[in-house]
């Protein structure tokens, strides 16, 4: 029997669309679960799947097979970001390598995707991989030529980090993915992605999330500027500004408990810029 509906959604999704997508509408979620659930059926349930991405517009959504005839010839896995809000997930500073490269990213907003998409395992030989990893290789990047003086710069402003944020992260990175955004929190190897984290907070009030990878993107002309106070030794406007940096990325990452800090500091900004 449940072979006969799949294979009616398979005859509708590739015969009658606009049928298919009225369910997929409606039930769409359900399929999803059965990939985490039906481990026989797991690839053809995974074809009927549907997800936002990155190349979709509005409230579009595409398959992974769609995915797939998009791909370049040398991607070799699906890449997705998790999130609570759509709009929010497009603006991620972790796509923005992605999209300089063209490289298509499925939006997990729906809070089963995060589950369902490591559970599919692999489709059509690609294996799946989330953007928030710290490891992520998506090949070069815009990063700084490496030169003796920046080199070393770019070593001493990383130490400076770490001191200043301690336990706070579980390390500091300078960011391949990074582009036109100063900093982004990302999680290790082994680590949850921040929407799961928050969904186990919400099953166990005593989860307690691990600390993340702040990265820093060397290329910004933020961080160009911290680098020349760490050389001046202007301690006090470099761990203010580091400070501002750290807690500007947990507000991105839906961590930020308090922000009164942050609050605080971008007003003393905002007088020392407007003052005359």
């Amino acid at each position: 029997l449940t072979g006969r509906v799949l294979g009616l959604l398979e005859d509708w999704a590739k015969d009658d669309v606009t049928r298919f997508e009225r369910f997929h509408k409606n039930f769409g979620g359900l399929i999803k679960w059965g990939v985490n659930e039906d481990f026989a059926q797991r690839d053809r349930l995974a074809g009927l799947t549907r997800f936002p991405t990155t190349k979709t517009e509005g409230s579009g959504v595409a398959s992974l097979q769609e995915v797939v005839d998009r791909m370049g010839p040398d991607q070799v896995s699906f890449y997705f970001a998790t999130g609570e809000h759509l709009p929010t997930l497009r603006a991620d500073p972790k796509l923005e390598i992605f999209k300089q490269k063209g490289i298509e990213v499925i939006l997990a907003a729906d809070p089963v995707d995060g589950f369902t998409l490591p559970a599919i395992g692999t489709f059509a030989g690609k294996s799946f991989e989330s953007v928030e990893k710290a490891d992520l290789d998506v090949g070069p990047s815009l990063e700084i030529p490496d030169d003796g003086p920046k080199k070393d710069r770019q070593k001493r402003l990383v130490k400076r980090f770490k001191k200043v944020l301690g336990d706070r992260v579980s390390d500091v990175q300078v960011s391949k993915r990074l582009v036109d955004s100063p900093a982004v929190l990302v999680s290790g190897k082994d680590g949850m992605d921040a929407q799961t984290e928050r969904m186990m907070q919400m099953m166990d009030a005593t989860f307690k999330a691990s600390p993340r990878t702040l990265e820093v993107n060397m290329n910004h002309a933020l961080l160009h500027n911290l680098s020349t106070l760490d050389i001046q030794d202007k301690t006090e406007e470099l761990d203010q500004a580091i400070e501002q940096l750290f807690e500007a990325a947990l507000l991105l990452d839906g961590r930020l408990e308090n922000p009164t800090e942050l609050l605080r500091r971008m007003t003393q900004y905002m007088v020392k810029a407007t003052s005359v």
